[in-house]
């Protein structure tokens, strides 16, 4: 409370809570009296989809949110319908999708947001793997996308020596160099191709090897 010893205090509970105030008039009598603030929180959202990439054979995602009475998404102008519930988005690079959900019964508003990946002509490489021989996440290897024609897929460690080299696709790195399992660390990969009309392509960027 701004100040419990005054008669109109500013209350600011962050649960529902209940005051008791306590009074005496001139002639000594005392009496008190109470009341309730009730707190509506906004329940949690829930936002689902394929989790597939737009491509160019994937134009649109359909995106499901529940938790709310009604909804409002943006940005707008990439959703078919930004008060759906059910909603196409078709943005045209890779975009954060923010859904503000609306309660009719006067609490308060809900945020969440999903990020829709868009891949056109391009490799896709995950940022880290973990080849600990668990079976998951062992090997790492391009994706690619529409025109992208594959050529190579490189690695090479922080002092530019070259650990790795397929012109197979799919064929994945699992973190050795001659049949040594390389260190903990962060790599570097290069990734070679072309579209149909003979334009070169090349993706590049950093993957973590995580033990």
């Amino acid at each position: 409370m701004s100040n419990p010893n005054i008669p109109d205090p500013i209350a600011r509970p962050d649960t529902t809570t209940t005051y008791v105030v306590r009074g005496k008039d001139s002639s000594g009598c005392i009496a008190t009296d109470s009341v309730t603030v009730t707190i509506n929180n906004g329940f949690p959202l829930s936002i689902t989809y394929s989790g597939q990439p737009i491509s160019c054979d994937n134009g649109s995602v359909q995106l499901f949110v529940s938790g709310a009475d009604k909804y409002q998404w943006s940005p707008t102008y990439f959703c078919d319908d930004p008060h759906s519930s059910q909603p196409f988005v078709s943005p045209d690079s890779t975009t954060k999708f923010f859904v503000t959900g609306y309660y009719s019964n006067g609490s308060c508003n809900s945020i969440d947001s999903v990020t829709i990946l868009v891949l056109r002509d391009t490799a896709y490489m995950p940022n880290a793997f973990t080849p600990n021989g668990d079976g998951l996440n062992d090997v790492i290897a391009p994706k690619i996308f529409c025109d992208f024609h594959f050529d190579g897929f490189y690695i090479f460690n922080r002092w530019g020596n070259e650990l790795f080299y397929t012109n197979v696709y799919k064929m994945p790195w699992d973190g050795t160099y001659l049949g040594v399992m390389q260190p903990q660390g962060v790599y570097v990969y290069f990734i070679q191709g072309h579209r149909s009309d003979g334009t070169p392509l090349i993706e590049k960027g950093n993957i973590t090897l995580i033990r």
